[in-house]
């Protein structure tokens, strides 16, 4: 597969979704517990009480990861010590990976990290934690860990003009002589739409991809490999759901080629992370 191909997983190829971690250091902060983690809302966060921590998820049995994401987190830009680890028990680090904490946004939203194992085999072990061991400047948050067994491509990038969208909703009053008075909720929105021309095989997997989802009822990793201008490093994964509820495809060619328009909306983050660490 390119470097720039449009990759994806499907809902059931994230481990998260099904398998509760364990904190096993750190102290627990009251309503944030790490089942949270397990749901479809990075606005409802795993959080504790400390600056350090340490979660530990049992697959009950050994399984690949392929790819591993902090979507939404309050970690301070530069922040070292974030670590992912798999092993073959609870207690051994077979396996280490370490995250890169890059700058927020001018919003001051967090950028979602990730590391790409696929290199690696991808490898295969029953445990994986996720350990905080430098302090953060405070008490740490996640919204959600995505973890992949598996990574789905389709060939090339979004084509034919693709484009992003990013909205900051806010209320405004304004008065019959204009003047506005205006309140900002502090959060983000973005989308990513696009066409695809492909071939018969992966215009089935993109079908698949659909039902997978049951449209726009589940959300689902996205790498879209677009945006910015080809700077790998400075690329994120998405937690995504369909933006429309039907996917119409386009037969072209007598039938040999056919055309999608994807539309993805990102799954809302609500408000910036809190506590915060900017």
């Amino acid at each position: 597969m390119s470097d720039r191909d449009l990759e994806y997983a499907h809902p059931s190829d994230d481990l998260s979704r099904t398998t509760t971690a364990t904190l096993t250091a750190g102290t627990q902060a009251t309503g944030y517990e790490p089942v949270r983690l397990t749901n479809d809302d990075p606005s409802y966060p795993f959080k504790v009480d400390t600056t350090t921590f340490r979660l530990l998820w049992d697959f009950g049995t050994a399984v690949p990861v392929a790819f591993v994401a902090l979507v939404h987190h309050n970690f301070m830009p530069g922040l070292t010590g974030v670590t992912f680890a798999l092993g073959s028990t609870s207690a051994t680090t077979d396996y280490t990976q370490t995250f890169t904490i890059r700058a927020y946004g001018e919003d001051r939203f967090p950028t979602n990290e990730h590391l790409d194992l696929r290199a690696d085999g991808p490898p295969v072990y029953r445990y994986a934690s996720l350990s905080v061991t430098t302090a953060n400047t405070v008490p740490c948050a996640i919204g959600k860990v995505p973890i992949l067994t598996t990574v789905r491509a389709l060939d090339g990038a979004l084509l034919l003009e693709p484009d992003d969208d990013e909205s900051h909703p806010l209320v405004e009053h304004q008065t019959d002589l204009g003047v506005s008075t205006i309140f900002s909720f502090g959060t983000r929105r973005r989308w990513l739409r696009g066409d695809k021309v492909q071939q018969a095989s992966d215009a089935a997997a993109i079908r698949a991809w659909n039902r997978a989802t049951y449209g726009r009822g589940l959300p689902f990793v996205l790498i879209p490999h677009v945006f910015p201008d080809g700077d790998p490093s400075a690329e994120e994964a998405w937690i995504c759901r369909w933006e429309n509820d039907r996917l119409p495809r386009t037969y072209l060619n007598t039938m040999l080629l056919s055309r999608y328009r994807l539309q993805f909306e990102e799954v809302s983050r609500g408000l910036r992370p809190t506590p915060a660490a900017i």
